[in-house]
């Protein structure tokens, strides 16, 4: 913005200089060779003021006295001819310095400016007739008279279509570019507090993925010989001892109970003294294995396969079809929890370019980011996440509403150094929107910069951590989906930010 400013300043004193060339020619004409030192002085001032300002470096400075001069000497000039007749209203001119008042960023100082031409107008107005007077010419024909109206005006509001034409393209064209730094600062943020979690992320990928491969191994070296095994075990089995050990294998199967230490041992004591009554050798071990295949009882299956010589074979067996069923459960498990953070991965990282406008679940949403982030809670943060049965739909951009949640729960657990309590709520509230607030106990944000939280570039932590761009996209996120966003903070109870969104009817 600044650079089309100045942009915008130069190109105003070179067309006004060019105006100050063609009025000193015209002054000489007439034989006004004093006055023609006003527009030719103007084309001085404007190269020493130039020449000072790459000199210096004080825009500020160059600026107001550009546009004072190029108010006061357009002015002085139609005094100087004999007034608004004689001069063919070349006090015109000094528009182009209100053109360049607009240029201020202080709406303030662009009124000031604006008053003081209101205010030359009408004292240039009111004395008119005392220029004429004063600075009394040759009688001035009304076609040439007219001339220098037309020349004038048309010139004038010429220069004034450029210069505006300009500035509103340069500003598009500025609007265009920040508007895609922004995209690329929000990319840039989502892919810094993905770096920062990196190593949790692969751990949370890879933990399941080794349970995986450990297991399947595992299972692998059962699976060796198990079929040769059963298939002697059965061939040396009775029709009564195969119908036995079809029933404890289905208890085995069934039996999901689940007992406390104490009941265990007392479990386990019991099945050993069964055990020992009718002479099985070893019972402790055997009374472990059964305890382990969840065969709590010595039913009479038991009893009929304890008479067996394959009674240990026929144990051991039952002990690898139960440890081969418990594997392939913790594989399904790690596999659901590979393929959650993975999904989690893939909602948080996809491209806006195919973003769409949808109904989603906003429960969903940050459980989410909490997946992604789970391995880095888990370290020293307690998440108290109060909406299990919050089922309701919000409309938006998923993408970028996920976006909103990482940087704040990210940014909380920076404020609380990654030891503390995060509480997170959502509830409905009055007018049909979802009302969702992040808590943490951390320090607080202290009251003399809260003012200046989501300011872009604005950050609290230290270099190289932070860029201070995200709370300022999580601000224009929130806009964007028509809903607000505000904080509440103090060193006693931490900060908590509150969005709120608009429901799905």
């Amino acid at each position: 913005l600044l650079k089309n400013k100045k942009r915008f300043v130069m190109y105003q004193s070179v067309l006004m200089s060019l105006g100050g060339v063609l009025w000193g020619i015209i002054c000489l004409v007439i034989d006004k060779p004093v006055t023609s030192l006003i527009p030719f002085g103007y084309i001085f001032l404007t190269f020493i003021n130039v020449y000072t300002f790459l000199r210096v470096r004080k825009f500020f400075l160059a600026h107001s006295f550009q546009t004072l001069i190029s108010l006061l000497l357009p002015f002085f000039l139609q005094w100087s001819l004999g007034g608004f007749y004689a001069s063919g209203g070349v006090g015109i001119w000094a528009l182009l310095a209100l053109a360049s008042s607009l240029s201020y960023t202080n709406k303030n100082n662009s009124l000031l400016w604006l008053l003081a031409f209101l205010l030359l107008s009408i004292f240039s107005g009111v004395f008119d007739a005392e220029f004429s007077v004063l600075f009394r010419t040759e009688e001035i024909q009304q076609p040439f008279a007219v001339a220098l109206v037309l020349m004038n005006t048309t010139i004038v509001s010429l220069l004034i279509f450029v210069l505006i034409i300009f500035y509103v393209n340069e500003n598009n064209s500025s609007y265009v570019k920040v508007t895609a730094a922004q995209a690329f600062l929000g990319e840039s943020a989502k892919l810094s507090v993905l770096g920062q979690l990196s190593a949790g992320i692969a751990h949370e990928i890879n933990t399941p993925l080794g349970a995986i491969r450990a297991l399947a191994e595992e299972n692998s070296e059962v699976y060796k010989g198990f079929m040769e095994r059963m298939r002697e075990l059965c061939k040396n089995l009775s029709d009564e001892e195969f119908e036995a050990f079809t029933l404890l294998y289905n208890e085995s199967e069934n039996n999901l109970s689940t007992h406390s230490p104490k009941e265990a041992r007392k479990i386990r004591k019991n099945l050993e003294a069964s055990l020992d009554e009718i002479g099985i050798e070893k019972s402790h071990l055997i009374a472990r294995k059964l305890q382990e295949i969840q065969i709590n009882s010595f039913n009479d299956p038991l009893l009929t396969l304890s008479k067996s010589a394959e009674f240990k074979k026929i144990i051991e067996l039952l002990n690898e079809l139960k440890s081969l069923k418990i594997n392939n459960a913790v594989i399904n498990l790690s596999v659901d929890k590979a393929s959650r953070t993975v999904k989690a991965l893939k909602l948080f990282m996809h491209s806006e370019e195919n973003e769409t406008n949808e109904s989603f679940s906003l429960r969903e949403s940050i459980e989410t980011i909490l997946t992604i982030y789970s391995n880095e809670l888990k370290k020293g943060i307690e998440v108290e996440f109060n909406a299990v049965n919050f089922n309701q739909l919000i409309r938006g951009h998923q993408d970028s509403i996920n976006q909103v949640w990482a940087n704040l729960i990210v940014n909380a657990c920076q404020a609380m150094n990654f030891k503390g309590k995060l509480i997170l709520n959502c509830e409905q509230i009055e007018g049909n929107f979802s009302l969702i607030s992040i808590q943490d106990n951390g320090p607080g944000i202290p009251e003399l910069i809260q003012p200046r939280i989501f300011s872009p570039f604005f950050s609290t932590k230290e270099k190289g951590i932070g860029s201070g761009v995200g709370l300022s996209i999580v601000q224009q996120i929130i806009k964007r989906e028509g809903g607000e966003i505000w904080f509440e903070s103090s060193e006693l109870t931490g900060t908590t930010f509150f969005v709120k969104l608009k429901n799905v009817v």
